[in-house]
């Protein structure tokens, strides 16, 4: 699943935490691989605020596995901004939906 984030937010739901802790423990067992952390937010708020939002949310979830042992050169993040929702932004389970940040494990060069 996905790690959602509150309206306007970029901190990590405690919630989340064991999530990601299983991410740490698969890079572990895959060390030559490496993870894109992609933030995303919904269409609230304008475009340059959303860019740094889900910037900012990818950056935070990149620096939790940091700080959990996961080599900084394994990670790369980027915000998407509100370009790639998931879910109708017309509703407040849709733009829930999509204050997200997907991680995606790519094969290291």
């Amino acid at each position: 699943g996905n790690i959602t984030f509150s309206t306007s937010k970029f901190a990590i739901n405690s919630n989340f935490y064991s999530t990601l802790d299983g991410v740490v423990r698969v890079l572990a067992r895959f060390p030559d691989s490496q993870l894109m952390v992609g933030g995303h937010a919904d269409s609230t708020g304008s475009a340059a605020f959303n860019q740094t939002l889900s910037a900012n949310r990818a950056l935070s979830v990149a620096n939790y596995l940091q700080s959990q042992g996961i080599e900084g050169t394994r990670l790369m993040s980027r915000g998407f901004d509100s370009d790639m929702p998931i879910s109708s932004n017309n509703t407040a389970q849709g733009r829930q939906e999509n204050r997200r940040v997907e991680l995606d494990i790519v094969a290291r060069n």
